[in-house]
């Protein structure tokens, strides 16, 4: 091989590994997001000519935040029984997204935040000393501190609490789109496929007071003569929490219509989640010992002995659902809606709640309201 071919050669290979990179950047760009344009004419007049088919499909960046008002159901194992099948609480939804130009492909991000509910019984129940005058509002607090008054009510109580639905929940999803071209009745359907996390926490707690005599015997409550023969009381209380970590793929479709100044959207999905389930409780005992056989309501106790122990566990689940959402926006300018929708979650197995992780594969489902405002959608 002569020196002038294989210099060539040699030429055509460099030129060549220079230029495949950018060959494969052109061709596959999933993250490839041109910095935010805008003329910054948020507040233009909003177009709502439906001559031609209505506005064009928009494209860019896009967001909306929305405050909804849910109702999560309760678990298998509620304190009381009613009507009531799930409890109303306040929450958070955020989506950003992008969608190119070109090709109409885009990206969907989507994060959640449910505050609650936080549904309790609790019962205010009178100590065996049920005041102490040198704890009273005009006096120095005694030490120990738990020795006082209570200082929402004024007099040595405990609020003997028993939970009914706490909870709270976050999640976050990555989504691919790609915005299919209009319709012949204006609709247009935008596919999704995606990674979806989802973080669900339960909480129980169960509290429990008894009183017993000199000898150690419980004293019971009725007749109320006999409750003043105790010399020491407990407070049991059993504190357990279990945490959902779910994580898996989902797949949906996004629909929406303009309609002159309106815009109607739906969304559905389905999803499929591994769930690593992690288990945590405690019991805590405070035991109050009072001098004397009949200790009067302003005894100072002798002593107080707090024990504590717990356990905690592991395990995993299998967990599908689905999504639906409807939402219906008014376009006030050219870039901002204002929204309000529906909203439906049903996680169909595979929830851990309560104390006993044998019942690890509860359902849940959340239903409620959204209202909220719409950049560029």
């Amino acid at each position: 091989m002569s020196i002038t071919r294989f210099t060539s050669v040699v030429a055509a290979l460099v030129t060549a590994l220079v230029l495949a990179p950018q060959v494969q950047a052109q061709l596959f760009k999933p993250f490839a997001f041109p910095q935010p344009e805008s003329d910054f004419q948020f507040f233009a007049p909003a177009d709502v000519d439906t001559y031609g088919g209505g506005p064009a499909q928009k494209t860019g960046w896009f967001a909306t935040y929305d405050r909804v008002y849910m109702n999560v159901s309760r678990p298998d194992d509620a304190y009381e029984l009613s009507e009531n099948m799930g409890d109303f609480t306040w929450g958070n939804r955020i989506d950003i997204g992008f969608v190119d130009e070109d090709d109409q492909k885009g990206w969907l991000v989507t994060v959640w935040h449910i505050d609650g509910p936080n549904e309790n019984v609790v019962l205010e129940t009178e100590r065996i000393n049920r005041f102490v005058s040198d704890a009273s509002p005009d006096v120095e607090p005694i030490f120990p501190i738990r020795d006082n008054n209570d200082r929402l009510t004024g007099a040595r109580d405990y609020f003997v609490t028993n939970s009914v639905n706490v909870a709270d929940m976050t999640g976050v999803e990555l989504n691919r789109t790609w915005q299919l071209d209009q319709l012949h009745h204006g609709a247009r359907l935008t596919p999704l496929v995606g990674l979806r996390y989802i973080k669900f926490i339960d909480f129980y707690q169960r509290d429990t007071y008894v009183r017993y005599d000199d000898l150690g015997f419980p004293v019971p409550a009725i007749p109320p003569a006999l409750a003043l023969t105790a010399t020491t009381e407990q407070l049991i209380s059993l504190q357990a929490g279990v945490q959902n970590d779910m994580l898996g793929g989902q797949l949906g479709v996004h629909w929406d219509r303009d309609y002159r100044r309106w815009n109607f959207s739906g969304d559905f999905k389905a999803f499929a989640l591994e769930n690593f389930q992690y288990w945590n409780n405690v019991t805590k005992v405070e035991t109050t010992i009072y001098p004397g056989e009949l200790p009067q309501s302003d005894t100072v106790p002798d002593t107080v002995v707090m024990t504590e122990n717990g356990s905690a566990s592991s395990n995993q689940e299998f967990v599908f659902g689905m999504e639906l959402r409807f939402d219906a926006a008014f376009r006030v300018t050219r870039d901002l809606s204002l929204r309000a929708g529906a909203e439906f979650i049903d996680f169909g197995q595979g929830i851990g709640r309560g104390v006993n992780p044998r019942f690890n594969d509860q359902d849940v489902i959340m239903y409620g309201f959204s209202m909220g405002i719409t950049y560029n959608r």
